[in-house]
């Protein structure tokens, strides 16, 4: 707003004119954005919760599947990282 009201002064018209329509737009949607963050309902779904590995630095999902966390314990990233953290500790 301070912009297109400094090029008005300066004469430049047609350039504040041009500030002021995308300062409107910019209002328009930003309360669009407003509007669907107050429209969310209370029970939506949460971000999942998630823990760093201290083995090799993944984010894993807290209470993920069985399955899911022997995959990532035989993975060959999680591994590797296991087999330089013994390397390192001798």
């Amino acid at each position: 707003m301070e912009q297109a009201e400094k090029l008005g002064n300066e004469g430049k018209v047609e350039e504040a004119q041009g500030v002021m329509k995308l300062c409107d737009q910019l209002k328009k949607e930003r309360q669009q954005l407003e509007n669907l963050s107050n429209d969310r309902p209370e029970n939506a779904p949460q971000a999942k919760q998630m823990e760093v590995c201290p083995i090799c630095g993944a984010f894993l999902i807290v209470g993920d599947a069985e399955s899911r966390q022997r995959e990532h314990l035989l993975g060959k990233q999680h591994m590797g990282y296991a087999q330089v953290c013994v390397f390192i500790a001798l």
